[in-house]
């Protein structure tokens, strides 16, 4: 039985997406719930990011746990943001806390792009120590991050 899900996010539209699988899905019981953004360092002088970007990635987390509490009041839900590389991080954190289940994001990059960046959520999958749901984004829920980016910056959608 599955109640322990970590739930790895890296933006709103994933967040958001995240959300709306959870609440489709069939829940047996109250489960734990563990929201994580990893922040990857891009060198050996940035090794933590500014305070800017650290307070956007809590701001991230805290509005999906309140999406999560508010849609699974039994449940518990934690957040925390880490710091490290972003796959090895995430296994991590699911072998550490024994996680069941781990829902991870895909931005759906094909052809040369996918293989020169690489998939986090691929190699996730492949090192995961329990199953992995890879979340597509839907265009609904892109068409109202872009609406939420305009709002908050001014800028046309």
């Amino acid at each position: 039985m599955i109640s322990r899900v970590l739930i790895a996010v890296d933006d709103n539209l994933f967040g958001d997406a995240m959300v709306d699988l959870l609440k489709n899905l069939k829940w047996d019981k109250a489960q734990s719930l563990r929201v994580i953004h990893v922040i990857e360092p891009r060198d050996a002088i940035a090794a933590w990011p500014s305070e800017q970007y650290r307070k956007d990635a809590e701001e991230l987390i805290d509005r999906v746990a309140t999406h999560l509490e508010k849609h699974f009041p039994e449940s518990t839900v934690e957040k925390k943001l880490l710091n490290g590389h972003i796959t090895e991080t995430i296994v991590d954190e699911a072998i550490d806390w024994e996680a069941d289940l781990i829902l991870v994001g895909s931005h759906g990059r094909r052809g040369l792009r996918r293989f020169s960046l690489g998939t986090v959520s691929g190699e996730i999958v492949s090192h995961a120590p329990c199953s992995v749901i890879v979340v597509r984004q839907s265009q609904g829920a892109e068409a109202r991050s872009k609406q939420r980016q305009s709002e908050a910056t001014g800028a046309p959608a």
